[in-house]
């Protein structure tokens, strides 16, 4: 049995006229059945013009904010949210993130402080805001010393 070679075929091979070859050292590029036209989804023009069609909102300076009245019309279930009780909103960590603690103690104390009185390696040990929130976050008894050093501070000032 013999088989043909590439070359010697009639259809799409390296020698096919129809077909430029480009040629990089030994590596040989052909170019793609699909061209990228203006009919081929993936090709950038198309998607350059499904961009711009979609883009057709209201500029940014004519944006007003909705009423909380019109949102609870819109969502019905918005309304029956709880309320924070006066007992939470005089608690000084209400509303204050994990990372604004740290930062603001890293300001107010520095790292060296943070390491005496807590006592984690993260702070001890090339301390750096990521690995000390991962820790402080996977570690409750980390958190609970981490908040009362704020709550003195926010005391003392």
């Amino acid at each position: 049995m013999k088989f043909k070679k590439k070359e010697d075929s009639d259809e799409g091979g390296i020698n096919d006229p129809k077909k430029e070859v480009k040629t990089f050292g030994k590596f040989k590029i052909k170019p793609v059945a699909d061209g990228g036209g203006e009919n081929n989804p993936r090709s950038a023009r198309t998607f350059k013009k499904e961009t711009r069609a979609k883009s057709d909102a209201p500029p940014v300076s004519d944006f007003k904010p909705k009423t909380n009245e019109e949102l609870n019309e819109k969502n019905p279930r918005r309304q029956n949210r709880r309320q924070a009780t006066e007992e939470e909103l005089n608690n000084p960590l209400h509303g204050v993130k994990l990372a604004q603690i740290l930062e603001r103690l890293v300001e107010h104390y520095g790292w060296e402080y943070l390491a005496e009185r807590v006592k984690i390696r993260c702070f001890m040990y090339n301390p750096t805001m990521k690995s000390s929130l991962g820790f402080l976050r996977k570690t409750p008894w980390a958190r609970a010393h981490v908040e009362d050093v704020y709550l003195e501070m926010v005391e003392e000032e």
